[in-house]
């Protein structure tokens, strides 16, 4: 980005051209930051991405059940669905005996 600065009037002060080459130093220095900070947002989400999937895999390993944890979990399963099923057939069963 390259500012010329020409002077077609003749009574043109130098003072006039200091601050037009100031503000142009000035606006390639924010030009500059905002290249930095995009530059590090762009490093920061991708780092980001990266220490997530990490964390969900090191998760999905810790917690994913083997078969020792099903099995010592079945029973209990089993024994649930059978006492509610057995609940449900009394139920049943009163309903009938009340409607009889």
């Amino acid at each position: 980005m390259n500012l010329q600065i020409s002077s077609k009037n003749p009574n043109h002060d130098d003072s006039e051209k200091e601050k037009l080459t100031k503000q142009h130093e000035s606006l390639k220095k924010s030009y500059n930051i905002i290249d930095v900070i995009e530059g590090w947002t762009i490093i920061g989400s991708f780092v980001c991405f990266i220490i997530s999937s990490l964390l969900i895999t090191i998760l999905l390993i810790i917690y994913t059940p083997t078969d020792d944890s099903l099995h010592k979990y079945k029973p209990l399963l089993t024994n649930n669905i059978k006492e509610k099923n057995i609940e449900k057939i009394k139920a049943k069963q009163d309903k009938l005996e009340k409607k009889s």
